[in-house]
């Protein structure tokens, strides 16, 4: 078993206890959300899906399902992992109803909503599905419950649930597009806490392209509803404004709260806007849910900021579903407020599909982790220390090599009479002239000249040799050198015509003076010999030539291709 394959593993693990949120929005939107442990967002797909808002229903459940693959393909989330949904629902009411009593009250209440929810006009054809919330003890007078309620179709939810169910995804809740939008102002926190927490009345004007909904809520919970219907986009633009204000004036000292939260999720009406013109004697505040959205909550840094802009209301209320303990909503599963955090078996994705890891089998696979971890260090250790001991050795001989040769050059400065600060004063005064003498020398050279041999010693003396096409060159140069008094006993020690005394020169007015003559030259004498030069020719006395140290003698070269000059 590589590492590598290993890694790959532990990064697709992902675990049943994982919290996935979904909102199937009823404006032809999917969103899943994945939180972290304290119920923030922290990855988001939205994907588009088709929803019929006459028939109430998915218009193509295929691409429903395949919609809910390519999202959690997006985000890298186990199927298995527990999910809570908010589906689409069209009706929200409470009613009073007579206590059934604790035997199978259940199904009780719930036969007496059947009769309710019948009158509407998409269950005269369809059979509804129908989830209540019960109200608290203190909202009910005696041998009575208040409730809230809501439906939808009962086929069109078999088909949700078949949906999930084929793809393995463990829905823990089902919920009501209504609770989760109250629950997402909860969220929001445009609601003054206090309020919530003091359970005291407050409301929720909500918005939509066929009605305006006021949700008379008390602390945490829905005691009453009022629902109009309005065709918005029947009106004008500052029509609708004038007739919602309207609408809401008339009813709103039946609903008397502390603050009231305008809610708009019409892309026709702004919140903004309607809330500062309603004439309501209590703080306000408003929530955009539609084009004018903004960021709702506080999200993970991996969501862009088009996506922040994209989570809506609903979806914020069903992230918050698990943690609403106490709260109102509905869920059309009856599912258990407690979330079992019990991790049975770990899912891994291998070739797109979910392969359960019971514990004995992740205790292998560590264990066999553990094993190639164990090897895989022991095998480091073994090679860095061979490494380690291989550059030791080389260090030491490296060493020996150098104190060897430090003997043999007795280049230490104490060797020399000197301290070390006196020597490294004295090198760097000497690399201090060294530098100025050459910049001097190579400044100073004409355009015709050139060198081809140069000594320079520690106490700036100088020899130089070279040819020149002109004289006037060489003596130019020489002249220049002196003038610059860095070089003490400059002197001209060699001065002849292509190998030709210059005394046979003056004497023989005949004497071949071609485009292609060069000057040969010397400065100073030579104070380096080389011994390994053989030297087979003397200079002759009296030919007109500086006479030379014996032994040394300046080797003839060839002139460099230069331009041709005129003649002296």
């Amino acid at each position: 078993m590589e590492l590598g394959f290993l890694n790959e593993l532990l990064d697709k693990i992902k675990s049943k206890t994982a919290t996935v949120a979904i909102n199937i929005s009823s404006r032809s939107i999917l969103e899943v959300m994945e939180l972290d442990k304290n119920g923030m967002i922290i990855n988001y797909a939205c994907i588009p899906i088709q929803y019929n808002a006459f028939t109430k229903e998915l218009e193509n459940i295929n691409d429903f399902e395949s919609a809910l693959k390519r999202a959690f393909s997006e985000l890298n989330l186990s199927m298995s992992s527990k999910t809570y949904v908010s589906i689409p629902t069209f009706i929200i009411e409470n009613s009073t109803l007579p206590d059934p009593g604790a035997a199978e009250r259940e199904e009780n209440i719930k036969t007496m909503l059947m009769s309710l929810v019948e009158k509407n006009y998409i269950f005269k054809k369809y059979t509804p599905s129908i989830s209540y919330y019960k109200l608290p003890e203190e909202e009910s007078t005696s041998g009575q419950i208040d409730v809230s309620y809501t439906a939808l179709r009962a086929d069109e939810f078999a088909k949700i649930k078949d949906v999930f169910e084929n793809l393995g995804i463990k829905v823990v809740a089902i919920d009501s597009s209504y609770s989760s939008l109250i629950n997402g102002v909860i969220a929001t926190h445009k609601i003054n806490s206090d309020i919530i927490n003091a359970n005291e009345k407050w409301n929720i004007i909500n918005i939509t392209s066929n009605s305006f909904t006021i949700f008379a809520m008390k602390g945490k919970n829905l005691v009453n509803v009022y629902e109009e219907p309005i065709a918005v986009k029947s009106f004008s633009e500052e029509e609708v404004y004038q007739f919602i204000s309207n609408s809401i004036d008339l009813v709103i000292d039946n609903y008397l709260a502390k603050q009231v939260v305008i809610v708009s999720q019409s892309d026709d009406v702004s919140a903004e806007y309607l809330t500062s013109i309603l004439k309501i004697d209590c703080p306000k505040a408003f929530i955009e849910d539609n084009k004018y959205r903004k960021q709702l909550v506080e999200v993970g840094l991996n969501i862009t900021q088009s996506n922040k802009i994209r989570i809506s209301l609903e979806a914020v209320g069903i992230s918050n579903w698990y943690k609403n303990e106490d709260g109102f909503k509905f869920d059309f599963l009856d599912a258990p407020m407690v979330v079992d955090t019990t991790v049975e078996s770990i899912f891994v994705q291998i070739g797109g599909k979910d392969v359960e890891l019971t514990p004995d089998i992740i205790k292998k696979i560590a264990l066999a982790i553990g094993f190639v971890v164990i090897i895989t260090l022991t095998l480091i250790y073994v090679g860095l220390s061979s490494w380690y001991n291989a550059q030791e050795r080389e260090q030491n001989e490296l060493a020996s090599k150098i104190q060897k040769l430090e003997n043999e050059l007795n280049l230490k400065p104490q060797a020399t009479g000197m301290s070390e600060a006196e020597f490294l004063q004295k090198s760097y005064t000497n690399n201090l002239n060294y530098k100025k003498s050459y910049s001097a020398i190579a400044r100073e050279i004409p355009d015709m000249l050139w060198i081809e041999e140069f000594q320079l010693a520690e106490d700036s003396k100088l020899y130089l040799a070279g040819r020149s096409y002109k004289m006037d060159d060489v003596l130019n140069y020489y002249d220049s050198l002196n003038k610059i008094g860095k070089f003490p006993n400059l002197r001209i020690s060699v001065l002849k015509i292509s190998n030709t005394p210059i005394s046979e020169l003056l004497l023989n007015k005949d004497s071949d003076m071609t485009e292609e003559t060069t000057y040969e030259f010397a400065l100073g004498q030579k104070f380096f010999v080389d011994p390994t030069v053989i030297v087979e020719t003397k200079p002759t006395e009296g030919d007109g030539n500086v006479t030379l140290p014996p032994g040394e003698t300046l080797p003839p070269a060839p002139a460099p291709n230069l331009p041709k000059q005129d003649k002296k």
